[in-house]
């Protein structure tokens, strides 16, 4: 329930490392129900019971694990593959996200209700990855394989590496 639910905005470390109370992790459930968690009124109370028994305040805390910097950082490397110029044309493929994207992750693929930015995200470096994100989804994304054939794939990958994160003004 929680790789449904909530790994789909959240870290698992950002739900693990909690140590609340019954009635903070009820608090905290309902909130995200408010906002938008698509959890049915049943799936409250059994959440909030194993949220509250695996990660309470009285659970001790997970040691952290030293890794190298090297492991640490091998998942955001670029493959040397995707490297190379994409095939893929960026004005079809703004269309195509347009119309098969947009919805759930916004106009300017900087996020939406039901889907994450996906501006300069590390997997557009990673052609193989990519692919079979798109194709077999992940978590609640659905897999584009029967709606997007491979060419419209690099289309809409050659569209997103085109996106440029754009701070806030102020800051």
């Amino acid at each position: 329930m929680i790789r449904d639910n909530c790994l789909f905005c959240h870290s698992e470390e950002l739900v693990t490392g909690q140590k609340l109370s019954q009635a903070q992790w009820k608090a905290e459930v309902e909130k995200m129900v408010g906002w938008g968690a698509p959890l049915s009124a049943e799936q409250v109370a059994p959440l909030v019971e194993f949220l509250s028994e695996q990660y309470s305040e009285s659970t001790p805390a997970q040691p952290f694990a030293r890794i190298s910097y090297e492991r640490a950082s091998a998942p955001y490397a670029p493959d040397p593959a995707a490297e190379r110029a994409i095939a893929g044309d960026a004005e079809r493929g703004g269309v195509l996200y347009r119309a098969q994207c947009a919805t759930c992750h916004g106009e300017g693929a900087r996020g939406a209700d039901l889907g994450p930015n996906l501006v300069e995200v590390p997997v557009l470096l990673r052609a193989a990855e990519y692919s079979a994100v798109v194709r077999d989804g992940r978590r609640r994304m659905p897999g584009f394989r029967l709606v997007l054939n491979a060419d419209q794939e690099q289309d809409v990958l050659a569209w997103l590496r085109r996106k440029r994160y754009e701070s806030p003004a102020g800051r």
